[in-house]
């Protein structure tokens, strides 16, 4: 792939066309020797999307084609988590009023005074 004056086009077509690890390899290789020296990010780009082996985005900068654009942009897209929906917590059940007057059976008067005025003076 050393021949003069090819693209980053060329290059990623080469590794798109390439029918062995060796020969993208090699191919990889060259290209991030040129984005090492080159001054556009495009060289860079390919040779990142090369590391990665997507195939998808190096044959979008081998075609160019707003196509194959379009489904690295879709693939790029996050997928929505499949979570349950949070369900609102149940209230904490009251006792009833039986209740509470059940359990202050057998409390004295002066036990009981100072219950209701603890009761009272929460409310105020």
């Amino acid at each position: 792939m050393t021949e003069v004056n090819q693209s980053a086009r060329d290059y990623a077509a080469a590794w798109i066309a390439a029918r062995t690890k060796k020969a993208r390899a090699a191919i990889q290789t060259e290209t991030a020797a040129k984005a090492k020296t080159m001054t556009r990010k495009r060289w860079a780009k390919i040779a990142k999307a090369m590391a990665k082996g997507d195939a998808l985005r190096v044959a979008a900068y081998a075609s160019g084609s707003k196509a194959d654009w379009a489904k690295v942009r879709e693939g790029d897209q996050p997928k929505a988590a499949k979570t349950p929906k949070a369900q609102p917590k149940k209230a904490a059940k009251q006792p009833s009023l039986e209740a509470i007057a059940a359990s202050l059976e057998g409390v004295d008067d002066a036990a009981l005074a100072a219950f209701f005025k603890l009761v009272m003076k929460s409310r105020s």
